[in-house]
């Protein structure tokens, strides 16, 4: 077995999706204030049980030290307040401590305070996560190598699967693949629709390979839109197209590409996640799953695939759709799953905070959480063989990192994987999995012969 993992230094500035939300080593967010220096006393965040994490930074205005008002420490304990510290601002590095008896993920968030106490507006870049009062954050995770997942599995998950499996692959394709304007010469591009079973959208996306590539001669690269109402990644098809691969980034939302993000907006209002949450076949989010199959159905058919290299990747949602695709399919060799959402989607057994959307559901009810049971991606997690790499950092409140770790823990002994951690970034594309990326250069670099003119 080979089993690596990777601790991100320095945050990046550029991330899953076009860099909407940029980090750096020492300011960890926009605005006047900031966090100099904010760092661990231990560089890579981890630590043991009964251990003190020491945090320390310094809060400035612009390049100058802040010696008025007050500094606001919120620590969250797996994703709970646990600690509110105010800190009066004298112009020194301040100095924060937590100790944690068990295994875990702690969270430290800094706002600034003015002379009267009230919090200053600073970050409106964060306003998405109410974060708009943020100077910094960073985390630390304990007893990381004992972290296990309490899901259970339902007995027939693998029949259930299956089953749904085999009846969208017997279904004729009928796909429309539409050839759009060359992004540039020497590059073929294409809207692709492949029709799903009743009134379901269709699996949609891109379609990019070099002009004239043979048969057989290209390795399958796909990606898998985040919980975004937008259009698939036209960039990454034509990236990725241009490296010497047979691309594809499709959406989740099944919507038409290459529509203004007015139009993606919009219709994305009528989207309800939990319709249906009491029946796994009736989950408004199964179709998402089912276009997953789908699209690599369609893939597949296509006469320049090698039949070899089958790469999939994805951010968040994403990152959970890459999770069915490995699972699901064994023609997928490489699976990329940067932040994946829907990992222990029942809080009830997992005792850690449950990814944000699901705390929106009103009651979680037997019947609700037997249904997210057939699509928690433990589960899916739990069934790949192919190569992996997996991808989290210790702010992320939208998908809690030790939910990440804990999936990572269940993916098979024996399987080539890499676990990727960084205490600085979070959501949002702030999290980069850099050794996925490094393999995937590798990889590209290794087929060099593909990259040839006349593919």
């Amino acid at each position: 077995m080979q089993k690596n993992i990777f601790f991100h230094l320095k945050s990046l500035a550029r991330g899953w999706f076009m860099g909407l939300f940029l980090t750096s080593a020492t300011v960890l967010c926009a605005g006047d204030y900031s966090i100099a220096e904010l760092k661990l006393d231990r560089a890579d965040g981890l630590y043991a049980a009964g251990e003190t994490v020491v945090c320390t930074g310094q809060l400035r205005k612009g390049d100058a030290p802040v010696s008025e008002g007050s500094l606001r420490c919120v620590i969250k304990w797996e994703g709970q307040v646990v600690e509110t510290r105010d800190i009066r601002n004298d112009g020194t590095p301040f100095r924060v401590g937590y100790t944690s008896p068990k295994a875990g993920w702690v969270y430290f968030g800094f706002m600034a305070l003015d002379a009267q106490g009230k919090l200053i507006e600073n970050a409106p870049v964060r306003v998405v996560q109410n974060k708009k009062h943020q100077v910094g954050e960073i985390g630390a995770m304990y007893d990381m190598d004992t972290l296990r997942s309490p899901m259970e599995c339902p007995e027939d998950f693998d029949d259930f699967w299956r089953a749904k499996r085999e009846m969208l692959w017997s279904l004729p394709l009928e796909a429309k693949c539409e050839r759009l304007a060359d992004p540039e010469e020497g590059i073929e591009l294409y809207a692709v629709e492949v029709p799903l079973p009743g009134e379901v959208r269709p699996a949609t996306g891109y379609l990019a390979m070099k002009s004239g590539a043979v048969a057989k001669s290209l390795p399958l690269y796909m990606e898998f839109l985040s919980w975004m109402n937008s259009d698939a990644s036209r960039a990454f098809a034509v990236g990725a197209a241009k490296k010497g691969a047979l691309a594809i980034a499709a959406t989740w939302h099944g919507f038409p590409v290459g529509k203004s993000q007015e139009f993606y907006t919009t219709e994305g209002k009528s989207f309800n996640y939990m319709t249906g949450m009491e029946d796994r076949d009736k989950w408004v989010f199964q179709a998402t799953f089912f276009r997953v199959l789908r699209m690599l159905a369609y893939a597949k058919s296509l006469p320049q695939w090698n039949q070899r290299d089958l790469i999939v990747q994805g951010g968040s949602l994403g990152g959970a759709q890459s999770a069915c695709a490995a699972a699901l399919d064994p023609d997928v060799t490489l699976a990329i799953m940067t932040v994946p959402a829907f990992g222990e989607l029942n809080p009830g057994r997992s005792h850690r905070k449950c990814p944000t959307v699901m705390s929106r559901v009103p009651e979680m009810t037997p019947e609700i959480l037997k249904t997210l049971s057939y699509y928690d991606t433990v589960n899916f997690m739990a069934r790949i063989q192919c190569e992996c790499y997996v991808a989290t950092g210790f702010v992320d409140e939208l998908v809690p990192p030790s939910t990440v770790v804990a999936g990572y823990h269940v993916i098979p002994a024996g399987t080539r994987k890499t676990l990727f951690l960084n205490p600085r970034t979070g959501h949002y594309g702030t999290t980069v999995n850099v050794p996925a990326n490094k393999r995937i250069q590798e990889f590209f670099q290794e087929k060099a012969p593909w990259n040839r003119p006349e593919l």
